[in-house]
Order: structure tokens, then sequence, then C-alpha cells
């Protein structure tokens, strides 16, 4: 008996040790602030199927970060559609943000798990159902998106579902 639960707990603490993971140690959200461009998502439910996807962070007098999010919804479309949100420091650390967008009654976790400030970032929820590479430009070297795959796949992310997201339309800001 005493070797089966050996057993048992070896097990659970390989599973959590190849499937936990974490947002980023080091973050600092005024280096995070600025222009952002989707380069690659896990479709989700609550987002329309946009194209040119881009987002804006800026600083709130209460320390909270407001969120423009801007995408066409469809080729034809001449202008951006736009939607403000909010996000707030989620925890004691400062990656782990509570994200709100009111107009689509939509609250969720937004974790950065990664992130050079300048070039690239990874976000994600903490159950791995939703995932961002976001970069500085409209294109993202194909290294760097290797690197950014690579990163998210050793994490069990599931990365066959990521769509590239295109991003010729300009910038909303």
């Amino acid at each position: 008996m005493k070797r089966l639960t050996y057993l048992a707990v070896f097990v659970v603490l390989a599973w959590c040790q190849n499937h936990s993971f974490d947002s980023a140690d080091y973050f600092e959200i005024n280096k995070y602030l600025g222009h952002w461009y989707e380069i690659a998502r896990i479709p989700q439910l609550h987002e329309p199927a946009c194209m040119c996807s881009q987002t804006n962070y800026s600083l709130n007098a209460n320390g909270s970060v407001r969120i423009l999010d801007a995408c066409k919804l469809r080729p034809t479309d001449t202008d951006m559609d736009i939607v403000e949100g909010i996000f707030t420091m989620k925890s004691e650390k400062p990656s782990k943000f509570l994200v709100s967008f009111p107009s689509h009654n939509y609250t969720g976790e937004y974790w950065v798990l990664k992130t050079d400030y300048k070039v690239y970032s990874v976000v994600a929820d903490p159950n791995r159902t939703s995932l961002w590479f976001l970069s500085r430009t409209p294109d993202l070297a194909d290294r760097v998106y290797n690197d950014l795959y690579d990163f998210a796949k050793a994490r069990n992310f599931a990365v066959e579902k990521l769509l590239n997201a295109t991003q010729n339309c300009g910038s909303f800001v």
C-alpha cells in the first residue's frame, strides 16, 4: 500500500510539473503600456472574428489600465470597431490582471507570461483557454514567432489552434 501511495504522489507531482505555468516573475506595467498588434491567438467565443486586431494600453489616474481594443469585423469595413476595457492588478504578482469589458459584459483573467516590452508579449488566461502572441509592430520575425510557439507548447497550450492574424490595416492610434 505504501508503494502505491508513493507512486500516486509521484504521478501527481509529475503531472503538475508538466502542466503548471505562471505569469512572468518580473513585470513593469509602465514598460508594457502603448500599442500592441495581435500576431496570433486561440479563437475565443467572446471575441468576434476580427482582422487587424490591435490594443492600446494607457494608465488611468487610479492605477488601473485603460484598454482600447480595435479590429475590423469585415474586410470591407473602412473603420475599426473599438471596444474600451480596463484591467486591474489581480494579485500581489504584477503580471496578473483582471480584465473587464463592460460593454460586452465580459470579465476574465489576463496573465502576461512573457514579454521583452519592445518586440513581443505572450498573454493567456490561467485555464489555457486563451492565448495571444502580441507584437509592437504588425509583423513578427519567424524566429521570434517560433520561440513564442515553443514557449507556449512547453506549457501545454493548444498551439495547434493558434490562428494567425491579418495585419494590413494600419494602426488605429
